[in-house]
């Protein structure tokens, strides 16, 4: 066991909480919720427990097969994760997640609209010339990302938050509160901060701001339909729309 690398995963989830504690304890003012701070501990568990998850890879020493340069392990560590943590959720917190319901009926029209914004923002991307695009990354990023993140960061831990701060605010139809704050700048952190032997801590600001503002509609949507799933399927479509779209742009003849 590699204690360098879950040294790493600590430091950057200490990162992450301390990003967002100012917005957590903003929550946390006016609620009298009895076991919130229980809550709000989980929350932290789940995260970390999510990071190792992911570096599982690094942790145990795990090779790859050559013909492999995505992160499958990692990603088919968190799902199986995620999984044994909704087992463990109390069941009105799993009620609470959207893990087992369905889109309500109310809301087909800004699923619709929130998967063409998933679509759009994804294809933004997709003429990077620096970008290096094939079957395996197409496959990747349609399937891993969306199902190891959003059943994490749209509906397990919005479900716990949610319990310990109550959620006062409705915005377009969603009842959210600072745990959709909170929970955002998490998502926004976890693509910008990294911990490396060699770099030591490093933090890229424009990752930070872009996923964190970007993704804030993924908490809104799941909020007001009352599910999980269309975060997972829009978060497949903006990962692989790009991909799609370089792959045919290459294949395209020129001139």
């Amino acid at each position: 066991m590699n204690m360098t690398e879950i040294y790493g995963v600590v430091v950057r989830e200490l990162a992450l909480l301390a990003g967002a504690s100012p917005l957590v304890m903003m929550g946390l003012r006016n609620s009298h919720v009895p076991n919130r701070w229980k809550l709000v501990g989980c929350s932290a568990l789940v995260m970390l427990l999510n990071d190792l998850a992911t570096s599982v890879d690094s942790i145990f020493g795990i090779a790859p097969p050559d013909w492999l340069h995505w992160n499958w392990t990692g990603k088919l560590a968190c799902i199986v994760t995620v999984a044994v943590i909704a087992g463990l959720l109390p069941r009105e917190i799993l009620r609470k997640s959207g893990l087992l319901t369905l889109p309500s009926k109310d809301s087909t029209l800004p699923v619709l609209g929130f998967l063409i914004y998933c679509t759009i923002l994804g294809s933004l991307a997709a003429f990077d010339p620096k970008m290096t695009v094939n079957a395996e990354t197409l496959a990747y990023q349609l399937l891993m990302p969306s199902l190891a993140e959003e059943p994490v960061f749209r509906a397990i831990l919005p479900a716990l938050l949610s319990t310990a701060m109550g959620s006062p605010w409705k915005i377009a139809g969603a009842q959210l509160g600072w745990w959709w704050l909170a929970i955002s700048v998490c998502f926004g952190l976890g693509h910008a901060v990294n911990w490396s032997t060699e770099g030591g801590f490093e933090f890229d600001m424009i990752p930070f701001v872009v996923v964190t503002l970007f993704t804030m509609p993924y908490g809104w949507i799941a909020a007001r339909c009352g599910s999980v799933w269309p975060c997972v399927i829009g978060h497949s479509l903006n990962n692989s729309t790009y991909v799609a779209m370089a792959l045919l742009w290459k294949s395209w003849p020129v001139g």
